[in-house]
């Protein structure tokens, strides 16, 4: 099942709080992840008003 084997796998990553990435680069990676899907989200939107 690989929705279980990745849940398995956020959690042992997250257990090992030594190996986290800096805040500010977790917050800058989320905002360009968020700015992709809107892109994308508004490209889908175009297609369907023409």
């Amino acid at each position: 099942m690989v929705a279980g084997s990745a849940l398995v796998t956020r959690r042992i990553s997250l257990t090992d709080l030594d190996n986290l990435p800096d805040p500010d680069d977790l917050a800058r990676e989320m905002i360009k992840n968020m700015a992709a899907g809107l892109e994308r989200f508004r490209a889908v939107r175009n297609s369907l008003e023409r």
